[in-house]
């Protein structure tokens, strides 16, 4: 039986289970089947819930996902993330090689965890060597584990193209009530936010589409720069 049907048969019975026990509000059942579709298609498409722990701190500062969101985006993404990992490693799908270069975030880790004999305070030093660690390890190290065939590379790169668009249109959007700046609050965000879109259109996206699907990629990269403009470029 395969990973997801499992996991939906699980949450099926979970979310029943809360239900009838009367622990779960009815009304609160939508919201949980959508989470439930979500989650379950992130984990068919893991390339897409990695977008999204690289790009989920430019939107927690949007009132609009902390009122809809009761929990820790981040934290349910690194989750989903890990488990989509374990499962590969457990069934040894992949076949990994790091470049050396990537030890250098084991010497990242080690100023950090060598800061915490002199910081004022332990408990937040603690806390924040192991936000890194954690987020920031799961962002380097995950791409080997979920980008290893070109069609989940193309929708990885897709979708990330596709929410800096998203950004850019909903930083448009707000033009008149306030400066182009990014659901963070910050402008260098937004602006690195296009940088990266429009690098990736022109050379990852275009090199391979016809004339006319080019011509259709046109407006978007113009979009991308007049948002990059706008917010004052130095995120690039």
């Amino acid at each position: 039986m395969p990973l997801l049907a499992w996991l939906g048969l699980a949450a099926a019975v979970v979310v029943g289970f809360l239900l009838f026990s009367g622990i779960l509000p009815e009304e609160h059942l939508p919201l949980i089947l959508l989470g439930a579709l979500a989650g379950l298609f992130l984990l068919r498409y893991p390339e897409i819930a990695l977008v999204l722990l690289i790009k989920v701190g430019k939107y927690k500062g949007d009132d609009r996902l902390a009122s809809l969101l009761p929990f820790d985006p981040t934290l349910v993404i690194w989750l989903l993330l890990a488990g989509v990992i374990l499962h590969r490693l457990l069934r040894r799908e992949l076949h990994l090689r790091f470049p050396p270069l990537y030890l250098l975030y084991l010497i990242f880790v080690a100023m950090m965890l060598l800061s915490l004999s002199y910081t004022p305070d332990f408990g937040w030093g603690l806390e924040k060597a192991g936000r890194f660690i954690l987020f920031c390890g799961m962002a380097i190290v995950a791409p080997f584990f979920i980008l290893d065939r070109p069609e989940r590379l193309k929708r990885f790169l897709l979708a990330f193209v596709a929410s800096s668009i998203l950004m850019s249109l909903n930083a448009l959007a707000a033009l008149g009530k306030d400066r182009l700046i990014a659901p963070s609050g910050l402008n260098t965000q937004l602006g690195a936010e296009a940088a990266e879109a429009i690098l990736i259109l022109l050379f990852f996206v275009l090199p391979g589409l016809s004339f006319v699907k080019r011509l259709l990629c046109y407006p978007l990269i113009l979009l991308l720069l007049v948002t990059l403009i706008g917010a004052g470029a130095r995120g690039s």
